[in-house]
Order: structure tokens, then sequence, then C-alpha cells
């Protein structure tokens, strides 16, 4: 039986949860110790299924969307001796349609069954490869579905899934930019996940880790916190994005563990 971790996460309003990690196997090039030792290149992969389709566009300054998950990722490897050159899609036209998958929800076995027909190329040495699926439906664990959770990234895998419906819930904004922002900043979240962070994989620099709540980060201004106080903390957090040209979410002690680690 798999295991799933359920862990909160900073975009938590209007009662949803983003479930961080949820066991799902993965191949010997999907760890930290070569995310930062031989990696030269962090390509993202994007998949989606008829109407889940990933936010695109530009913000209000003008900026493409997913500039926000481009900054946070070069974030984590600047200044290191090795900085990978790291490619994000921005537009539908660079990222793969799917066919209807017609479910209501999703299980981890089945999410890694859809990765296996999604993904275009494998993981090697220097070459890391991150697949985000965006689907229709909600996450299913141990038989019962949570319509709250808004992403999921399997342990020890390069998969990460986005549930479409649960982004599109998370409410509006009068220029609308309040469900991109939730959506980029889970894929942050989840991506950091994925390469170690807080504390799996990625050794602290520093004690940072919110251990009552998983692996997450101690400090409510860090996109790695497990959660805000309630929903206008939630729309503060993100509208101080709205109005600033720097969209790096981490705070100094997550992005020191990532710049400082030496597997």
């Amino acid at each position: 039986m798999k295991k799933f971790i359920p862990l909160l996460f900073v975009l938590l309003w209007l009662g949803g949860l983003s479930s961080c990690g949820s066991n799902g196997g993965g191949n010997a090039f999907e760890k930290p110790s070569v995310f930062f030792s031989t990696m030269e290149q962090l390509t993202l992969e994007v998949a989606y299924e008829p109407g889940a389709e990933p936010f695109t566009g530009n913000l209000p300054n003008t900026q493409n969307i997913w500039t926000i998950t481009e900054a946070n990722l070069n974030a984590l490897f600047d200044g290191r001796a090795k900085e990978p050159t790291i490619t994000v899609p921005k537009t539908t036209t660079e990222m793969t349609a799917l066919e209807a998958q017609s479910q209501t929800g999703w299980t981890t076995d089945e999410i890694l069954a859809l990765a296996g027909k999604a993904r275009k190329n494998q993981s090697t040495a220097t070459h890391s490869r991150f697949l985000l699926l965006f689907v229709k439906g909600y996450y299913e664990e141990d038989g019962a579905t949570n319509s709250g959770v808004i992403g999921v990234s399997l342990t020890g895998t390069t998969v990460i899934a986005m549930f479409k419906d649960v982004i599109q819930a998370t409410g509006s904004h009068p220029n609308g930019a309040v469900p991109k922002f939730v959506e980029q900043a889970t894929i942050v979240h989840e991506s950091a996940h994925a390469l170690g962070l807080v504390n799996t994989g990625i050794p602290m620099a520093a004690t940072h880790q919110d251990t009552a709540h998983g692996a997450h980060c101690d400090d409510p201004d860090c996109v790695m916190y497990w959660s805000n106080e309630g929903a206008g903390d939630l729309v503060s957090f993100i509208q101080n994005y709205l109005v600033t040209s720097s969209y790096v979410m981490f705070d100094a002690k997550c992005l020191n563990d990532a710049r400082t680690y030496q597997p």
C-alpha cells in the first residue's frame, strides 16, 4: 500500500488544502543528490486535458505568468558553482494537449499511469525533467475524494499533478490575478518539494523546518510555509506580488539550503 503524507500548504483558503507528497516511486536520477550535483539542465514539461489548461498570458506588469515559476527555480540555484539551465514553457503551444480523461477522481496510481503516457522524455544524470499534469477532478486518498487538494508532488518522482477544478474555485480578483498566482505558487511549492525542500533530501543549513507540519518552512512569509492564518492573509500574501517585479517566494533560509547544498 502506498503511503500518503498529508501536508498542508501556504495556500490554505476557503477551507482548501494543498497536499504535498504522495509516494510514487521514481528512478535513480530523480533525487536531490543528482539535482544538485550533476544536473546541467532542468526542463518543465506540462501536459493538460481539455478544460484544465494552465493559465498563460501576461500579468498586469506585462510579464508572462510563468515567469513566477521560472524566477523561483532559478533563485534556488543562483550563486551555486553549477547553475543549471532552466526551461519553463510559457504558452500552451509549448505544452502537450491530452485527450479528455473523463475522471472525477485521481489516485496516485492513476496519476502515474497518465504520466507514463504523457511524458516525452526521461530524466538523466545531466538533464532533469519535471512533468506537470493539469487535470480535471480531484485527488483521492484512502478511497475518499479530497476536493481541497490543489496539487500533489509524488515523492521520489518528478511528477506533479495539478487539480484545475480546485484552482478555479480559489476565488476572484478585479484583474483575475489571484487564481493565477494560486496556480503558480502551487507549482513553485510542489516543485521545491520534488527538489528536496524542506529537509527531504536537501539538508537544512539552519533549523527552520516546521516539524509539526512535515516538510515545511516555519516562516509565514515563505512559499514553503504550511499555511496562512486565513483567506485575508492569503490574499495579502498574493497581492504583494501583484505590485512587484520580484516574484521569488522563498525565504532566505530555504534559498540558503538549496544554494549551499553539496551532495
